[in-house]
């Protein structure tokens, strides 16, 4: 009776482990591997332990048992139901440097090395210093635009 709690167990938690690597961490392939391992080695103990008859049911039944498994887990949505469905379509500082200007001048809120925080008029951009270190509280001026990177100076 211990043999066939043991073989069972391991049957159950390499399917199990062939499924989480499928579903939910393709590419590693160590969680498959190990897997696959144990309910190879099942079916290895119960060839060892009960002889050939029994070890090719057993090892039938386990895969029979595995692509329904498989079938199942794909055509029915089943996992649908753990996986998230939402698409975030907006994007991150999108517009944000509309009503900045190359000639403006802002306030550093943070010390900005190379990216910080300035404020022009109330607007609060993310910045980037080419090339030196601006203390907070120092005035920039803003150098150039691209897309939503502003890049500024220290205020001569």
């Amino acid at each position: 009776m211990t043999e066939w709690l043991i073989i069972s167990v391991l049957i159950l938690f390499g399917f199990g482990l062939l499924i989480v690597e499928i579903l939910f961490v393709p590419g590693t392939t160590i969680v498959g591997v190990f897997g696959l391992l144990m309910a190879g080695f099942a079916i290895y103990y119960t060839y060892d332990t009960f002889g050939d008859t029994t070890g090719s049911y057993v090892l039938a039944g386990s895969m029979a048992a595995f692509l329904l498994l498989l079938y199942v887990s794909f055509k029915k949505g089943t996992w649908k139901r753990l996986t998230l469905q939402k698409e975030i379509k907006s994007k991150f500082n999108e517009g944000i440097t509309i009503g900045i200007e190359i000639g403006d001048i802002g306030k550093a809120i943070s010390t900005i090395k190379p990216i910080g925080n300035a404020d022009f008029s109330g607007k609060f951009i993310e910045v980037i210093s080419r090339d030196e270190y601006i203390d907070a509280g120092e005035e920039v001026e803003v150098i150039e635009i691209k897309g939503n990177q502003v890049i500024v100076k220290l205020k001569a």
